[in-house]
């Protein structure tokens, strides 16, 4: 988008009138982008127990080196604890259990990048909402001078803003829909019930 086009834009938003945001619109795109928070915090909350593991597993290889089988039953823990947390530096993740939790944080910033374009999605949506009205006012003073040209070129400019605006408002209340449904009522919670579950299978597996 060029300086003329922001600036046209934003002129249209000082000015205001003509089609408002959609009420049923502006509920769900809060809804949805309130989902951040809650994920973020998960993610967090993953990678500081990994950070934990990685040490725990570091922790366990330098016991299991230093019992030299003395001590064949703590040796076995230290072993499996090392197997199941073991961070592998050539392939930059963690063996074992710990690995789930990884793939788990991958797929909440999978989540987090597809919330942040749908953001940018309602960012291009609001700007198409201010060019239809920028064109039906500007149509507006055409008509009043009699100018059928500019009438003519002005409409068919708004066409083309209708059916761009109609075209990405389905596509993300479609988006939208879906994730509020994912969510199960639980928010961001709840659209990471698979990577919880994730997490809770490989604390079943290292415990």
């Amino acid at each position: 988008m060029n300086f003329g086009t922001k600036f046209s834009l934003l002129k249209q938003r000082v000015i205001g009138g003509g089609d408002q945001e959609p009420e049923e619109l502006k509920v769900v795109r809060r809804k949805v982008q309130s989902f951040i928070p809650d994920l973020k915090k998960v993610r967090k909350a993953f990678n500081t127990w990994l950070e934990g593991a990685k040490a725990l597993g570091n922790a366990s290889e330098q016991m299991s080196s230093a019992l030299q089988g003395s001590d064949v039953e703590l040796q076995n823990i230290a072993d499996t604890v090392a197997k199941e947390l073991k961070f592998d530096s050539k392939h930059n993740d963690y063996a074992g259990a710990a690995s789930l939790c990884t793939s788990a944080i991958l797929s909440i910033n999978k989540k987090i990048k597809l919330l942040d374009a749908l953001k940018a999605k309602g960012d291009e949506l609001e700007n198409w909402r201010l060019q239809k009205n920028r064109l039906k006012r500007k149509m507006q003073e055409y008509e009043k001078k009699g100018d059928a040209e500019g009438v003519r070129k002005l409409d068919s400019e708004l066409q083309t803003a209708r059916s761009n605006y109609s075209s990405l408002y389905n596509e993300l209340m479609a988006k939208y829909g879906y994730l509020i449904q994912m969510s199960d009522g639980k928010d961001g919670i709840g659209i990471v019930q698979t990577e919880l579950i994730a997490f809770k299978h490989s604390q079943l597996l290292f415990f």
